[in-house]
């Protein structure tokens, strides 16, 4: 039997955004020519958006047969460290990028700039954020972004009898205070419901806990919170349909909230609002929460 020698196209996406942005992309593709790297959570995503990813890997040695990746930047560099061990190896390398911010940080390795044969961004405002960095040779594409097309289908004039307010939380420990930009969960989680309970008396707010949160935990803290339901429903296009209020801390869920008309509210800290000023209706810093 003669062995299979056609090239592969890899896959490699740690992170939740991204791998949203890759997954949409590859439901128009014919998958049977790529192999995936992936963990728990971006796995678990892909499966929701349906991509058949029977040919998972973990092992560099597996990039012998591999013409090209196209992989995601997380903030802890972990898919261009993977790409730096095989660096010796000729292949093409596309990254597709989520959010609009530390891009230089998600693209940098032995603190040098790592250029990607192309690079995908998906609105205006990250166009103008990644032309800032000097890249070699590489090619900087605007795309549509598949998720946005995606709610955009979704019928949201649907008049349900009650929408709800929802919290979406971060890709952050429970408790980390470290981050200067980030509020750590708990603290999004409290003062979100300070916010919810001094503009309205709603007897339930909704709670959608992001794919890398460890589910046992997040439950077992909401619990403390009468008032909280957590929302099991994966789809994004479906939670903003039922929503009319979001809370969040800096997440790219304000921008899909704010292309559908739904009202949302950024929670900082130390002044740190890194999303684009015209995503968010009201910008709420926890310094002021605490002094009302």
């Amino acid at each position: 039997m003669e062995k299979n020698t056609e090239k592969k196209i890899a896959v490699v996406s740690f992170e939740a955004g991204s791998a949203e942005l890759l997954s949409n992309y590859l439901k128009k593709k014919k998958i049977n020519n790529y192999i995936f790297f992936l963990n728990s959570t971006t796995k678990k995503i892909f499966i929701k958006n349906k991509i058949k990813i029977f040919n998972i890997k973990s092992s560099i040695k597996h990039f012998t047969n591999v013409k090209k990746i196209i992989f995601g930047a997380s903030y802890d560099n972990k898919e261009i460290k993977l790409i730096d061990k095989i660096k010796k190896k000729k292949f093409k390398t596309e990254c597709f990028l989520d959010h609009w911010f530390f891009y230089r940080k998600r693209l940098s390795l032995k603190k040098k700039i790592y250029s990607p044969d192309k690079i995908y961004v998906f609105n205006k405002h990250a166009l103008r954020e990644i032309k800032k960095i000097s890249f070699k040779n590489t090619k900087i594409i605007l795309k549509k972004n598949p998720i946005l097309n995606k709610i955009k289908n979704k019928n949201l004039k649907i008049k349900f009898k009650k929408k709800k307010s929802v919290i979406f939380l971060n890709n952050v420990l429970l408790n980390n205070e470290r981050s200067k930009e980030y509020l750590s969960n708990s603290l999004l989680i409290k003062n979100s419901l300070k916010i919810l309970r001094s503009i309205n008396s709603d007897k339930k707010y909704y709670i959608k806990l992001h794919p890398s949160n460890n589910q046992k935990i997040y439950e077992k803290f909401i619990k403390k919170f009468k008032e909280l339901v957590v929302i099991k429903e994966n789809k994004l296009e479906n939670i903003l349909s039922k929503s009319n209020l979001i809370i969040t801390n800096n997440s790219s869920v304000l921008f899909f909230a704010h292309i559908m008309g739904i009202k949302n509210i950024n929670i900082i800290k130390n002044d740190s609002n890194i999303i684009p000023k015209n995503y968010s209706d009201k910008v709420i810093n926890i310094k002021d929460l605490k002094s009302t």
